[in-house]
Formats: C-alpha cells, sequence, structure tokens
C-alpha cells in the first residue's frame, strides 16, 4: 500500500511540475487574500472529504487530469492510509502562497492530525478561471515511515 501511494504521489507531483519551468514567487498582501478566498473552502472540502472518506466530495473541485488519476481506489489508499498513521484531520495554518509563473498557485499548509502535528499538505491550483486542483500532496514523519 505504501508504494501505491508513492506511486501515486509522485505521479501526481510529476503531473503538476510536468509543464513548471519557473520558481515558485511567493505572493502577498491583497493578491494572497484573494488566493486564500478560493483555496480555503477547497482545503475545507478536500479534508472534510478525507476525514468522511468522501471520494465524490474529495474530487469535485479537480482539473479533468486530476480527475483521471485519482480513482476511487486511488482514494480508498490514500484515505487509509491518512487514517491508519495519522488519524483525522483537526486544523491547519497557511505557511505560503506562491505562484508559479502563470503556471500554478502553490499554498502550502501545516496541518494538525490526531497521531500527528507538522504534516506538509501542498495544494496546487490552476492560476486563473475556475482555479480547479491541479495537484494535492501530503508529507510527515508518519507517512514516509
Amino acid at each position: 500500500m505504501r508504494t501505491k501511494f508513492v506511486l501515486i504521489s509522485l505521479l501526481i507531483v510529476a503531473i503538476i511540475l510536468g509543464g513548471c519551468t519557473a520558481s515558485p514567487t511567493a505572493i502577498e498582501g491583497a493578491e494572497r487574500d484573494t488566493v486564500l478566498a478560493y483555496s480555503e473552502p477547497m482545503a475545507d472540502n478536500e479534508l472534510e472529504a478525507l476525514n468522511a472518506n468522501d471520494y465524490q466530495t474529495f474530487i469535485k473541485d479537480y482539473d479533468d487530469k486530476m480527475r483521471e488519476v485519482t480513482t476511487q481506489e486511488s482514494f480508498t489508499s490514500l484515505q487509509e492510509l491518512i487514517s491508519g498513521r495519522l488519524g483525522k484531520y483537526l486544523s491547519r495554518e497557511v505557511v505560503s502562497v506562491a505562484a508559479v509563473g502563470n503556471e500554478a498557485v502553490i499554498v502550502v499548509y501545516s496541518t494538525k492530525f490526531e497521531n500527528e502535528e507538522g504534516v506538509t499538505i501542498r495544494l496546487v491550483f490552476q492560476p486563473g478561471g475556475d482555479h480547479l486542483i491541479t495537484g494535492l500532496w501530503f508529507d510527515s514523519p508518519k507517512l514516509r515511515e
């Protein structure tokens, strides 16, 4: 199961970074607030759906590529891994908001789960239009065990 999670994570990261050539640039001030206005509800949705084991809600803000790679089976594997090692999601804080050229917006969170604090979550969004999620990545010592 760990191998499957790693492969899914690598695939998602490859999709995110496949076309990205620019280095991330911090987004501050009013522009940061604009990003958080759409990213925060989507982050809530992702993490609440993960807690509830709700696949359809989990993928509702995904772009077509993310929907394609996030199958019911891969979601179930991710949900089992997260709930088994970390427990339920409890809270989060925004660590950074950055843009990668005109290709992506990345919001990094430090999150707290029942069994571990400081879990890093990266949500990647399309920079315009509907700001759909194009990538999701979890990282923590317990997930790397």
